[in-house]
């Protein structure tokens, strides 16, 4: 009795949504206001819950805003110290000290402490001191002085060589430009 009922309702049931069906022709009549009611309903969960955030306690809201600056900062000084060795110069400031004076007096000659030099020669005699330098990450320094009666040309060639492997800065302790 109750399964003949049962079916009874389930096809009355039918009946009538198929009439309520064929008076809406188009199921987008019985959609549209479907739809425009969900949307409404989600747009007052939204704003409500936006509303709600605005009654906290401002403090906590200060808080966090401190929080997330700060973690930001930190943050940002994190990643410049992983890209420092990117950022790192390839120019190495000079060593404190002198080491020595040199005077240019032709092509590939110099004289230093009264002895006259190749750049060869100097490499193999003071190389130590370089490669030193080099380790503590500085270049040395010498003072360079001409003889007058060399040329412009050769002068500017022998402070080429001598700029391989030192700076260099002329007797009134003026850096030399790479010409």
């Amino acid at each position: 009795m109750k399964k003949k009922f049962l079916d009874l309702f389930w096809k009355e049931r039918t009946r009538d949504l198929e009439a309520d069906v064929s008076d809406h022709e188009n199921w987008l009549d019985v959609m549209i206001p479907y739809a425009d009611l969900m949307t409404i309903i989600l747009i007052f969960f939204v704003f409500f819950f936006i509303f709600s955030s605005f009654n906290a306690d401002s403090s906590d809201l200060t808080t966090v805003e401190i929080d997330s600056t700060e973690v930001v900062v930190k943050k940002s000084l994190l990643d410049s110290l992983w890209k420092l060795e990117e950022l790192k110069s390839n120019i190495l400031p000079p060593c404190q000290d002198w080491l020595f004076n040199v005077t240019i007096v032709g092509d590939n000659q110099f004289v230093i402490q009264g002895r006259t030099y190749s750049i060869n020669d100097i490499y193999n005699k003071y190389g130590t001191q370089i490669d030193n330098a080099r380790r503590f990450e500085c270049v040395n320094r010498i003072r360079i002085s001409a003889n007058p009666t060399i040329s412009l040309i050769v002068y500017q060639r022998s402070v080429k060589l001598l700029q391989r492997y030192f700076y260099c800065y002329r007797e009134d302790k003026t850096p030399i430009s790479t010409m």
